[in-house]
């Protein structure tokens, strides 16, 4: 979380302006207190599930995405993927 607060700091956003994606945002895991900042989160079970999903994000969703955080108000806590064959 020390990152995260940095970050948001030099770029003087709010953590909400934020998606995190990690493995171990469950209670107890390494990237818990990213939860706990209140910043928007993806749960994904390995690295290659990351790479998957900036690479789609990247080529398909950057629009809907931006329209996403322009409104703080939509719910966008938790999503779950799973790895999809290459």
């Amino acid at each position: 979380a020390y990152g995260i607060k940095r970050l948001i700091k030099q770029l003087n956003i709010s953590p909400d302006q934020l998606l995190f994606i990690g493995d171990r945002l469950r209670e107890g895991g390494n990237d818990y207190p990213v939860r706990v900042l209140g910043v928007r989160w993806l749960e994904v079970t390995q690295w290659q599930d990351t790479a998957r999903y900036v690479q789609d994000l990247v080529t398909n969703a950057l629009p809907p995405l931006r329209a996403l955080f322009a409104n703080p108000k939509l719910p966008l806590q938790r999503m779950e993927i799973t790895a999809r064959g290459t």
